[in-house]
């Protein structure tokens, strides 16, 4: 017969909550991305035409919001469809 303390019972449900509450941050900024990620789809397919549509399919799994939003920001300001390609690889952060 195991035997669990009622230390080991607190942490086990501290750990439980814990674990709950980021899985549903996680999965609320997946979401955002997604909803994000169409919008962006529609936008770029209405600016861009068929290059658009085929740059809005490497949109999907990106959850990265500073990225996304720098997409948006980009076809905001006219950029051509080749500046906003750039914006998909991630900054370098400066040393």
């Amino acid at each position: 017969m195991k035997f669990i303390t009622q230390s080991g019972i607190k942490w086990f449900n501290e750990g439980k909550a814990k674990g709950e509450e980021e899985g549903e941050a996680r999965g609320e900024a997946r979401g955002e991305a997604r909803g994000e990620a169409k919008g962006l789809a529609l936008a770029l397919k209405l600016k861009y035409g068929e290059p658009g549509t085929k740059f809005a399919k490497k949109l999907i799994g990106i959850n990265n919001l500073e990225i996304l939003d720098s997409i948006y920001q980009g076809i905001e300001a006219d950029l051509p469809l080749s500046e906003l390609k750039k914006l998909l690889k991630p900054k370098a952060s400066a040393k």
